[in-house]
């Protein structure tokens, strides 16, 4: 169905500048006269004389009033007397009168359509045609002609013919309305919604209706010819037309051959030329206003039918794709939902984990943890990552899943630099915050032959820090081209800190037995120093004492030699015996060996530690790569005072970094005090041995 165009009238209220009034006026001034000079043109030989049966002067007339309101009155009224003194010959005082009439009529239309009908949008439904044809046209023209009537009355005192001329000139100001005003309204004002096209089939059809048209308005008729029935027959090919195609290709044509059919009839020719009660061309103005008036009815008819089975197809078809999209949510909520329990279980079972009465090393406990989370939630792997600070690799303690082998195999960097890209792990690492990534992310581009082949799917990554201060990371990831949803990220997030809490209570747990370790090799050191009868003995039982506790892989004592050079009184641990192979010295002009935490330690007096030695250190260092292999993660040293002066220096070495908190720190510290107080013991002790020595030799 190819319906009328929408049409959309401008507000009377809407403000113009006076050139734009000025340039309507002049617009309708010439439409009026053009349409004027017109129908005097096709109808000079008009039955009914100078009152031609079709005006299109006042369709312009009605348009503009409709649309533009009095604003247009003086361009309309200035051409509506020129052309009745010139063209029809009219007197002054009858011209004014009629062209008065004129105007009054089509104002009083777009008052009723405008009062009556405020949301008339076109020809599109039934109520807006009716509206249209009985407000905007019937009764104005009626109007309109009862003035012109009067006035001919009041100019001429003629009465005998007035009746007739009243009904003739109704018909003719309504056709000129429902053709010439419904053309501007729908070229100037419509809104179509298709493109307008022809077509042969349009072009045959259109063509041989108006050749219908023209052999049956264009020839005499006997009186009782069949030719008037044969008129209604005309309507049909016009509501094809108008089922079929745009109304601004079918109602011109329409419009083309009503003119004609009038054309013929005020010629005296076609089915009406015998008629004696009435005006032939107002019977062929009744007959062509109803025709189009059936074509107007019938078209929005059709059009509403047509609107109404669209608009049900598309309501079935979007409660279809609503029904669709609910279901489809449904399944996410419903795969959601599966996915947060299994999340939640997992939560358990990890906390179940953390809270073991016999705990494992942290290392599988790690492990553990990702087992659970991957049996849990059939997740394609799990892993926790610590990032390196020097170089900005994260590495990867504790991993499962049926990916984790192939991640573990490639290099994932926290930071972005010239060789690599930054890891989306790494992007979550820096931003701080959960991250989501589809297995299409750019991130993940360098990774996407990983990916296929694995059928790697969503991730998402939570960060974390270790209690020793490194940024840590737990990363998820999931099969095919699935991806985790929200709801999980805040439960991540929960589990993040449930292994946070965790692992800074399993420090504080462990430094706890640390100390309490090392308070008991404390006690053995005393025991030791009290037992001691020579220094370099007792030196060396304590150093092995420090390495018995398990809580260091080297401890030693040094002390300058008269070149400042350190030499080693006892020493004990895992490779330690590389310390005497280099030159310490205590001379800070001496780099690097004058440059080592016993030099400064040495000069300055006092104790200093290093919790991340490597670190410190850095890789340019001479003796890094000693340190790293031997696993010397920490370093302390502490000054011993032997005879009120700092005589030696007592080092331990920790395997891991942070090892030496205030309560080790105390504890080593004591140690120390207890080498001193020995050492002082044994001083005095072979002094007082000495003296007795002597005393007896003099005896």
């Amino acid at each position: 169905m190819k319906s009328f165009a929408e049409i959309q009238l401008p507000a009377l209220s809407r403000p113009s500048s006076l050139r734009q009034v000025f340039l309507l006026n002049v617009g309708f001034f010439g439409g009026h006269l053009l349409l004027t000079v017109f129908a005097a043109l096709i109808f000079s030989h008009s039955l009914a004389g100078h009152f031609w049966p079709i005006w299109p002067a006042a369709g312009i007339t009605a348009y503009g009033l409709l649309v533009w309101g009095p604003r247009v009155i003086p361009g309309l009224l200035i051409a509506s007397l020129l052309g009745g003194h010139f063209f029809i010959d009219l007197h002054w005082g009858i011209n004014i009168w009629f062209a008065c009439s004129e105007i009054m009529g089509s104002w009083l239309g777009s008052l009723l359509l405008r009062r009556f009908c405020p949301g008339w949008a076109g020809l599109q439904t039934v109520r807006h045609s009716i509206a249209y044809l009985l407000l905007f046209a019937g009764i104005p023209s009626l109007f309109t002609a009862g003035l012109t009537g009067a006035g001919g009355w009041l100019f001429t005192k003629a009465t005998g013919n007035i009746p007739h001329l009243i009904l003739f000139w109704t018909m003719a100001k309504a056709a000129a309305i429902i053709n010439i005003s419904t053309l501007f309204l729908l070229f100037f004002h419509g809104k179509p919604a298709q493109k307008t096209y022809l077509d042969k089939r349009f072009l045959l059809l259109g063509t041989g209706t108006l050749g219908a048209i023209i052999l049956l308005f264009f020839q005499t008729y006997p009186s009782g010819n069949l030719a008037v029935g044969a008129v209604f027959l005309l309507i049909l090919p016009f509501l094809w037309m108008l089922a079929n195609y745009p109304a601004r290709l079918v109602y011109p044509l329409a419009a083309i051959g009503f003119l004609l059919a009038l054309v013929g009839t005020s010629m005296g020719y076609g089915p009406y030329e015998h008629s004696h009660n009435l005006y032939p061309e107002t019977l062929a103005q009744m007959v062509g206003i109803l025709l189009e008036s059936i074509g107007l009815i019938a078209a929005a008819m059709m059009y509403e039918r047509n609107h109404a089975a669209t608009a049900l197809e598309t309501a079935n078809r979007e409660l279809e794709q609503r029904v669709f999209a609910r279901s489809q949510d449904l399944q996410i909520r419903n795969r959601e939902l599966q996915i947060r329990d299994a999340f939640l279980q997992s939560v358990t079972e990890v906390n179940r984990l953390f809270a073991a009465i016999e705990p494992l090393e942290l290392s599988l406990i790690l492990v553990r943890f990702c087992e659970i989370l991957v049996t849990r939630m059939h997740l394609a792997a799990a892993w926790i990552g610590v990032v390196d600070e020097h170089t900005g690799q994260i590495n990867i303690p504790a991993k499962a899943g049926e990916l984790a082998t192939p991640l573990s195999k490639i290099q994932l960097f926290c930071w972005a630099t010239a060789e690599h890209t930054q890891s989306p792990s790494g992007r979550a690492i820096t931003e701080n915050r959960t991250l989501l990534f589809g297995a299409r992310d750019p991130l993940f581009e360098p990774w996407q032959d990983l990916i296929k082949t694995h059928r790697m799917g969503g991730s998402i990554y939570t960060p974390f820090v270790w209690p020793d201060g490194r940024r840590g990371v737990i990363a998820l990831y999931r099969f095919d081209d699935s991806v985790f949803p929200n709801a999980i990220v805040e439960l991540l997030e929960r589990l993040s800190e449930d292994l946070t809490a965790f692992l800074r209570q399993r420090k504080v747990a462990q430094q706890l037995d640390d100390a309490r370790i090392l308070q008991k090799t404390m006690l053995i050191s005393g025991d030791i120093a009290l037992q001691a009868r020579e220094a370099p003995q007792m030196l060396q039982q304590i150093c092995e004492e420090l390495i018995h506790s398990g809580l260091f892989n080297a401890a030693f004592i040094i002390r300058p030699d008269e070149h400042g050079v350190f030499q080693a009184l006892a020493l004990a641990g895992h490779h330690v015996e590389w310390i005497l192979q280099r030159r310490w010295s205590i001379h800070p002009d001496e780099v690097p060996d004058g440059q080592s935490l016993t030099s400064q330690a040495w000069r300055k007096r006092e104790k200093l530690i290093v919790q991340d030695y490597l670190r410190a250190l850095g890789p340019e260092t001479d003796w890094y790569a000693e340190a790293s292999q031997n696993q010397w993660r920490s370093v302390a040293t502490f000054p011993v005072y032997h005879r009120q002066e700092c005589w030696a220096m007592l080092n331990v070495i920790g395997p891991r970094p942070d090892l030496f908190n205030q309560e080790i720190t105390e504890v080593l510290q004591q140690i120390a005090l207890l080498v001193g107080h020995a050492l002082d013991e044994i001083h005095l002790k072979s002094e007082l041995l000495e003296e007795r020595q002597r005393q007896s030799h003099l005896v």
